[in-house]
């Protein structure tokens, strides 16, 4: 993991690094002396009125960063002044065992449902291919609980994820499905899948632009980028309406 201060006196500037001998990302957690990876990362909000200790008083981020090969993420935040990353426990996010499946990756980006309240987390998982919504809602100690309260399945060898969140209607999580050349569409209040969308081989990063309703997919493979219509009253919602690049 790597810490860079956006505000240093010359320019952005890096101010800490956890080596492999550290053990940020190095072996999985149970000890199977795996490299385990780093994928995503994402910051939780944080209430004064109701902070977990380890922020001490939101004076300091709570992060969750998710392993690539291991199923779960790491908390973690940044030392105060110091600008040095500060390393908290490991968190298991699957009910079941993951290591009875043949594929590896375990876990693809994640996502806070409401950055601005930070009790529901949102986890791909590659590997079996789901999304998770975690309770991370603080528990009796403070700190918060990182419990998966549901899951849907998803097309195979989800990776990254965008959610779209407009002012009137359900968010809907997009999740790229890299071997499927898919892209899975979950509204978020029934945690169900509602569509899944045909794209360009190998689809990858997701970007969704409010402003216009469109979802761009980037397609690693297809060396292309798809636009997909997100305006309820067009009849080709959720299609992929257009292509930028090759054969475009």
């Amino acid at each position: 993991m790597t810490l860079i201060a956006l505000d240093a006196e010359y320019g952005p500037k890096i101010t800490d690094i956890t080596d492999a001998t550290q053990s940020f990302f190095a072996t999985e957690p149970l000890g199977k002396g795996v490299l385990a990876g780093g994928f995503a990362v994402d910051q939780r909000a944080c209430d004064p009125t109701d902070a977990p200790p380890t922020s001490e008083g939101c004076t300091r981020p709570l992060l969750y960063a998710s392993h690539r090969f291991w199923p779960g993420v790491r908390l973690f935040s940044v030392e105060t002044g110091r600008d040095t990353i500060v390393r908290f426990g490991n968190h298991w996010l699957l009910g079941v065992n993951p290591y009875a499946a043949g594929d590896r990756p375990f876990m693809g980006e994640i996502e806070f449902l409401d950055p601005d309240v930070g009790d529901r987390l949102l986890a791909v998982h590659t590997t079996p291919p789901s999304l998770s919504l975690v309770d991370t809602s603080l528990g009796a100690t403070g700190e918060p609980l990182n419990d998966p309260i549901d899951s849907v399945a998803l097309c195979h060898n989800p990776n990254l994820m965008a959610v779209h969140r407009p002012k009137q209607g359900e968010a809907i999580a997009f999740i790229s499905c890299y071997s499927d050349d898919e892209v899975a569409a979950v509204a978020l209040g029934s945690f169900s899948v509602i569509a899944t969308i045909p794209v360009d081989d190998g689809p990858n990063e997701l970007v969704v632009d409010e402003a216009r309703r469109k979802l761009y997919v980037v397609h690693t493979l297809a060396s292309t980028i798809g636009v997909v219509e997100l305006d309820s009253a067009s009849p080709r919602r959720l299609q992929m309406i257009r292509r930028i690049g090759l054969g475009g």
